[in-house]
């Protein structure tokens, strides 16, 4: 993942989250961010995975690189076919994240 920005629209106006995050994640590794609260442990794989898209996010500049693809160009629709084969996320409260009472 190059250098990138994450930008929010909120009622006030523009909320830039992220700015000039560099990362790289080797096929296989797992990463675990850790930090104080709003230190953009959440903000930032979820803008990997352009799940802030969904959250008036966007990525306003910058690559973020899957195998040589850039996801900040896909669609959503090619996004989902990756998200869980190629990527993927535990959240921040992963016990009730994979509590089968909840799913049922």
């Amino acid at each position: 993942m190059n250098i990138y920005t994450v930008e929010f629209h909120t009622k006030k106006g523009l909320l830039q989250a992220l700015d000039n995050v560099s990362l790289t994640i080797r096929t296989g590794e797992m990463v675990c961010p850790n930090g104080e609260t709003g230190s953009g442990k959440t903000i930032t794989p979820k803008s990997i995975m352009r799940l802030t898209d969904y959250e008036n996010g966007r990525i306003a500049q910058g690559q973020i690189l899957l195998q040589y693809i850039d996801l900040t160009v896909l669609s959503q629709q090619e996004l989902s076919s990756l998200r869980g084969k190629k990527m993927a996320m535990v959240f921040q409260e992963p016990m009730s994240a994979f509590d089968p009472v909840m799913w049922s």
